[in-house]
């Protein structure tokens, strides 16, 4: 056998749907030599295999180069998003505004009308989240949401955890529209998320925070809940988060001194215009950011099916000009 042909077999639906089942069949998920030697592999012939491999290696080629101009144009809508924010909550929506010193080497300069207030006078912290106990089989718990369950601008509740909670922890730690949830915890040297935000929507169901969350809550008349996110979420914001936790093995939030940090603030009105015009901005980057992440996720699949397809002989490669063996791929809904 060709060992680029064996590359592509083993990266074939059928090898790796065994290969999945031969390592659940263990508490701990993992295939062993034995098991992996005992999978079988069609073999064909060598010029076959040749030709399968000259196939797939223009076709993958040609698929891995198209994700990555996606992805990367996904990378300059995330840069635009993070621009368009960071402008509008540290100098407002009128570029003509006076201006005037912040006095904090940080923020650096802001309209003339803002003030610098600490965080802290925006906003309540719930800093002690609640640990729980698993409820068991029966799945009576309450939602409660971790580190892995904040994403960008949300909280996903597809693989929350439900656990056991008094009546005492579900007050003290549960979310209301309008919250902000930060990451507290890294947990990871290497991958740094303390600091990311998520915003609390009215559509969201009841859900608490984990001891690795921290819980802001804005103060009517003082903060909107979204300018509050948007500027939390800025990268103004996140720059300082990054240079907060740079010290530590294990990369922490401190709240007591990311509560302390002085931020822009505009009058509550303006705070409302502001964060309106940005969700309506960044939800058109968000529709075409998705749109792009379903169609790279399409391209995987139809690399996948591409490489299935010709190392089981669903394509007839050898006998075939390329051209039609595209014909035949899209037959075949690949």
């Amino acid at each position: 056998m060709l060992p680029r042909f064996l590359y592509y077999a083993m990266l074939g639906e059928d090898f790796s749907q065994l290969a999945v089942l031969e390592s659940d069949r263990v508490a701990m998920p993992k295939i062993n030599r034995e098991s992996l030697g005992n999978i079988r592999v069609q073999v064909p012939g060598r010029s076959i295999q040749r030709a399968a491999v000259g196939f797939l290696d223009r076709k993958t080629a040609a698929i891995d180069d198209l994700i990555a101009k996606k992805q990367r144009l996904i990378e300059l809508l995330q840069e635009k998003r993070q621009a368009l924010i960071t402008q509008a909550v540290t100098k407002g929506l009128d570029p003509n505004v006076p201006m005037k010193d912040s006095g904090v080497e940080w923020v650096g300069k802001i309209p003339e009308h803002w003030r610098p207030l600490r965080l802290k006078d925006l906003c309540d912290a719930q800093a002690t989240g609640v640990w729980g106990s698993d409820p068991g089989i029966d799945e009576t718990g309450f939602p409660v949401a971790r580190t892995a369950d904040v994403k960008h601008g949300y909280v996903a509740f597809d693989d929350i955890p439900l656990r056991s909670l008094t009546p005492r922890e579900q007050r003290q730690a549960t979310c209301s529209a309008g919250d902000i949830i930060v990451v507290k915890s890294s947990g990871s040297a290497t991958n740094v998320v303390s600091g990311k935000v998520a915003i609390v929507r009215p559509t969201d169901p009841p859900f608490a925070v984990s001891n690795f969350l921290l819980r802001l809550r804005p103060r009517g008349g003082s903060a909107d809940p979204w300018f509050l996110y948007f500027l939390l979420a800025s990268s103004l914001t996140r720059q300082r988060v990054l240079r907060m936790v740079s010290t530590t093995t294990y990369p922490n939030l401190q709240v007591s001194e990311y509560m302390t940090a002085i931020v822009p603030t505009p009058p509550f009105h303006e705070q409302e215009r502001i964060s309106e015009a940005l969700r309506k901005s960044t939800d058109g980057l968000a529709a075409t950011t998705q749109a792009l992440v379903k169609s790279t996720l399409v391209l995987h699949e139809y690399r996948q099916a591409l490489i299935t397809a010709a190392v089981t002989g669903k394509l007839d490669i050898p006998a075939t000009p390329e051209g039609d063996v595209d014909g035949q791929a899209q037959r075949m809904g690949v």
